[in-house]
């Protein structure tokens, strides 16, 4: 009997500190942003590029601190403003902050997205010249992960085709860079549970494509993109969250294969300034 007790008041315990939760309740996962909200960003990336012709490895890193403001909002779509400022940029070890910081000086970001966070085709755009908007534009769109626009509960998935085209992952991760024709993508978000009203999401994506590198005609492509994302369902607004980009590439040339090795990885802590 008091075996029988101590549990039922540990089950309570656990409960009111939200450790245990229904795993059957449902959820609806949507961006609550309201016209006005500003919110900062900050952004940090971190990547490898290796190659068996070159046998050398360089590496570099980068952090954004990114003002985000909320322009408009109406009953389908939301519009955003946004400001970044690079803070720090190294390559192989050698900073290069203030030589690239101009890149991004006096630029302003848009872009148009759903409350479930589908962009919108050639939404995003930079005000005054293109220039630098690739890396950045890629990192960014972590940011706002796909949501379902059903509700879910813990453990359901949604599948990344539903919510995001090829054509948007062409544009966000800098495909059309390597000029990588026809990609395949396939994957899926998560819930991977919710705990005191802020959900755990994880992506795990796999994309493959032919395109070209350094100056070879033919390279086969396959990324894969794995990570963790909070969404705190009180606010509707995305809270923290790290994504890992693994890149496996291949040339055939006429003695042999050329092999290339790429990894980022990229995290972000969001915080409202308003």
């Amino acid at each position: 009997m008091k075996k029988t007790v101590l549990l039922v008041g540990m089950a309570m315990v656990l409960t009111v500190h939200g450790v245990s939760q229904d795993k059957n309740k449902l959820y609806a996962l949507t961006y609550k942003f309201k016209k006005g909200d500003i919110y900062t960003i900050s952004l940090n990336t971190y990547y490898t590029l290796s190659s068996t012709a070159s046998g050398r490895t360089s590496y570099g890193e980068s952090s954004f601190e990114v003002k985000q403001e909320i322009e408009n909002v109406d009953a389908k779509l939301i519009d955003v403003r946004i400001k970044a400022a690079l803070t720090r940029c190294s390559i192989n070890g050698k900073n290069l902050t203030y030589k690239l910081g101009d890149v991004f000086s006096n630029k302003v970001f848009f872009l148009t997205l759903d409350r479930f966070g589908k962009l919108y085709q050639d939404s995003l755009f930079v005000q005054t010249g293109g220039e630098g908007i690739q890396g950045f534009g890629s990192d960014f769109s972590y940011v706002m992960n796909p949501l379902p626009d059903y509700p879910v509960k813990e453990g359901d998935s949604w599948d990344v085709a539903e919510y995001v085209d090829e054509k948007q992952f062409e544009k966000m991760l800098n495909l059309t860079e390597l000029a990588v024709t026809d990609p395949k993508v396939r994957g899926r978000y998560t819930l991977v549970s919710v705990t005191d009203n802020v959900a755990k999401i994880s992506s795990d994506i796999e994309i493959s494509g032919g395109g070209s590198m350094d100056a070879m005609p033919t390279v086969e492509f396959l990324m894969k993109l794995t990570g963790t994302y909070f969404l705190d369902l009180t606010t509707g607004i995305p809270a923290s969250g790290q994504i890992t980009t693994e890149l496996a590439a291949v040339a055939p040339t006429g003695t042999g294969d050329i092999n290339f090795r790429a990894s980022r990885s990229v995290n972000f802590v969001v915080e409202q300034a308003n």
